[in-house]
């Protein structure tokens, strides 16, 4: 049978691990390190891009950094998933119906020798605006999947293996897609000297801005006036 409700996942954070380092440009100011991901562990947010403050770069400055690095942003993907559940007699599978995905800045690994520098803190906004136009991409594919009838799906002996199936599942699709991520994080920091030119971070700056609109738009369009 099918259930009448989706189950919402609200299980215990998952991480993903990747070895890409992008602390090899030694004429760095700042750096950025993609890409941990974990499920939400309750309430949905709105589409508001979170904004990052001195307050986000928790982690303790290393003894000795990179030469002329000054600060770590890293980012997360979050997201919250509702699936549809079918019990067999030998089973249990699981149907994605709906997902919300946004990215934060990890805290706890994120560290900031002048966290009040507004241009440390601006740099750091443009690496965490491209990992939430990632993430609304990823949530836009896994959408028109559902739309077209071919949804991320797992199955398992119980509804807790089911679980752990499709959420492994879900990591696994947004790990196959990292690379470009990382490849949009690597030109940012060429492009904007890692966060030296001020002048082309203001560009990206507005860059993003559109780029995050119109995903917004197409994410949650507006209501038709009736």
């Amino acid at each position: 049978m099918v259930s009448g409700m989706p189950n919402s996942n609200i299980q215990k954070w998952r991480r993903l691990s990747t070895s890409i380092v992008l602390i090899l440009q030694v004429v760095a100011l700042a750096v950025h390190r993609p890409l941990a991901a974990g499920t939400e562990k309750k309430g949905a947010p709105d589409r508001a891009v979170y904004q990052v403050k001195p307050e986000d770069y928790r982690a303790a400055v290393p003894p000795q950094p990179p030469p002329r690095i000054l600060s770590q942003t890293e980012t997360e993907i979050r997201w919250r998933a509702e699936w549809q559940t079918e019990k067999t007699a030998r089973d249990v599978r699981l149907k994605l119906v709906t997902i919300h995905a946004y990215a934060t800045v990890q805290a706890e690994k994120s560290w900031n020798s002048a966290p009040k520098d507004a241009r440390l803190l601006m740099h750091g906004q443009g690496h965490l605006d491209l990992s939430e136009i990632f993430a609304r991409e990823w949530e836009l594919r896994l959408r028109e999947e559902i739309r077209m009838g071919s949804p991320v799906s797992a199955t398992g002996a119980n509804l807790p293996e089911a679980e752990k199936a499709i959420e492994r599942r879900l990591l696994e699709r947004l790990h196959e897609d990292r690379y470009m991520l990382e490849e949009r994080h690597r030109e940012y920091d060429k492009a904007t000297d890692h966060g030296r030119s001020r002048s082309v971070m203001e560009q990206r700056q507005a860059l993003h801005a559109a780029r995050l609109k119109e995903s917004a738009e197409k994410l949650d369009p507006p209501a038709k006036a009736p």
